[in-house]
């Protein structure tokens, strides 16, 4: 929640700002995964990070997405690469 607005995320990649004391829905970005994805475990999501104005959104299917918390449009969206067993081994050291 940030200044009186709460915002979450719902599976698959639906984010919606809600007003924090009355539940009154501000916008909502709906975003749909590439046919191909398939979760292994129920419909899930990545959830949220807020950063200033920006929220930030992980997708099922290894995309990044900007969104305006002001006003749900998306500001910019990029394919991630898919961890394979190399990279995720990497990532776990690093960590």
């Amino acid at each position: 929640m940030v200044d009186g607005v709460l915002y979450t995320v719902q599976a698959p990649n639906d984010v919606m700002a809600l007003d924090a004391v009355t539940g009154r829905l501000f916008w909502t970005y709906a975003y749909t995964p590439e046919p191909e994805s398939r979760p292994c475990c129920g419909r899930i999501n990545r959830g949220l990070a807020i950063l200033g104005d920006t929220l930030f959104m992980g997708t099922i299917d290894a995309h990044l997405i900007a969104i305006d918390a002001k006003n749900g449009k998306p500001l910019w969206n990029t394919r991630v690469p898919r961890p394979s067993p190399v990279t995720r081994s990497r990532m776990l050291r690093w960590w």
